[in-house]
C-alpha cells in the first residue's frame, strides 16, 4: 500500500509494506495493490488515532485507488483514540448476553414463567397466533 500526501504541487510517497509478519515503511514511489490519497495533516489524524480511515473515506478526505481490501489490513495497523472501547466489549458490559442469560432464562422457563405459571406469558399481539 502507498500513501501519497498532497501538499500544493509537492507530493510525498509513503509506501507500507505489510506483506508477512512486520510491516516495513519507506519513502519509495513505487506500484502498491491500494494507493490512499489525502493530505499531510488527515494521515497525522489517522496515525494519532484520533480519527478513523473509514470516516475519513466517507467525508471525502482521503481517496483509495485500488484493491478496497486494503482498508481492513490498514484500519487494523492505526491506533484506536485514547479511552476508545470496542463497542462489542461495551455491549457485552451493559446487556445481559451470554451464558449468565441463557441461565437465567432456563431457570425461568422450568418454574414455568416469571409467576410460576404452567407457560411463560406471550406477548399480547402473538396470541393470534397458533399454538400460543
Amino acid at each position: 500500500m502507498r500513501a501519497d500526501l498532497l501538499s500544493g504541487d509537492v507530493t510525498e510517497h509513503w509506501f507500507i509494506d505489510m506483506r508477512g509478519p512486520t510491516i516495513r515503511v519507506s519513502r519509495e514511489n513505487v506500484p502498491a495493490d491500494a494507493v490512499l490519497i489525502t493530505t499531510r495533516e488527515v494521515f497525522e489524524r489517522l496515525i494519532s488515532g484520533t480519527t478513523r480511515l473509514v470516516a475519513v473515506l466517507w467525508r471525502n478526505d482521503a481517496a483509495l485507488v485500488g484493491d478496497p481490501g486494503v482498508i481492513n489490513a490498514l484500519r487494523l495497523t492505526f491506533p484506536t483514540r485514547a479511552g476508545h472501547t470496542d463497542p462489542r466489549e461495551a455491549a457485552r458490559r451493559r446487556c445481559p448476553h451470554g451464558a449468565a442469560w441463557r441461565a437465567r432464562m432456563d431457570a425461568t422457563l422450568q418454574r414455568g414463567g416469571p409467576d410460576g405459571d404452567e407457560k411463560p406469558p406471550q406477548h399480547p399481539r402473538r396470541e393470534h397466533l397458533p399454538g400460543q
